[in-house]
């Protein structure tokens, strides 16, 4: 029959191997606790704040390495970077390899666009509404007559030849720019008051705006009286000048007349 015997114990001590060290018995035992720290770490806490965001510290001499390297760039700065490329003038240049370019596939050559105004002086000009008397017309089908048909708006002039010193009125549409009227200033014409109003004449004239020389009644409307008789008074003195000048030549072609008539011999 098998017996089973306790094993004998061993006791263990530990012995101070060095003077002045304290027994172990002094030394107290360790208990386990949520907030002890490990030797040399910091101690675990939910209160800790968060750091997410700050910035990251600095290496350990990062600002004298910045430091050196401006010191570098301030002595030897047109170096350090690219240099930029100048022309011989010293603008910058242009680097034409930028950018994509594109060919044109239709090339169109200028053209001089003359108006007919370029041998006349303008002596007068004046913004206006033009309207044109219609004695009979036909427009969808439908028979109208004597009524006034607007031309447009825009700006009236009075144009004086630079060699024959004729005058003439002129009008653009203006936006279109679209001839609306022009004809020479006769002597006959007669400036009327249109249905009594202040700012408003109408006249009749022998008129080629439509390239084609009519006899036209026309009605012509300013912003006020005062622009109304300021063309008034233009249009007459261009009328004064122009019929000046048809005496003149009148003059000298019956003299002119007369003097081949002397030189005619008797004989004939």
């Amino acid at each position: 029959m098998a017996v089973f015997t306790r094993p004998p114990r061993i006791a263990c001590t530990t012995a101070s191997t060095e003077q002045g060290d304290k027994p172990a018995a002094d030394k107290p035992a360790a208990v386990f606790s949520f907030g002890a720290p490990a030797d040399g770490a910091k101690p675990f806490s939910f209160g800790t704040p968060s750091t997410f965001g700050a910035p990251a510290a600095k290496a350990d001499g990062g600002d004298d390495k910045a430091k050196a390297a401006a010191a570098g760039g301030g002595a030897g700065g047109a170096g350090a970077g690219k240099a930029k490329k100048v022309t011989a003038t010293g603008e910058p240049a242009v680097n034409e390899n930028a950018g994509s370019q594109f060919d044109a596939l239709v090339h169109l050559e200028r053209v001089d666009v003359t108006t007919g105004e370029e041998d006349e002086e303008e002596t007068f000009k004046v913004r206006c509404k033009l309207f044109v008397f219609v004695a009979e017309d036909v427009y969808g089908g439908e028979k109208r007559s004597n009524f006034w048909k607007e031309r447009g708006t825009g700006d009236v002039k009075v144009l004086k030849h630079k060699s024959t010193g004729k005058n003439r009125l002129l009008m653009r549409q203006e936006k279109t720019l679209k001839i609306a009227a022009n004809h020479q200033i006769m002597p006959e014409t007669v400036m009327k008051p249109n249905v009594g109003s202040d700012r408003s004449w109408v006249f009749e004239a022998f008129d080629f705006a439509e390239e084609e020389l009519k006899h036209d009644t026309f009605a012509i409307r300013f912003k006020n009286a005062e622009n109304a008789n300021l063309f008034k008074d233009a249009y007459e003195k261009a009328q004064k000048e122009n019929t000046a000048l048809d005496a003149a030549a009148g003059g000298g072609e019956g003299d002119a007349a007369a003097a081949a008539e002397e030189e005619e011999p008797d004989d004939l």
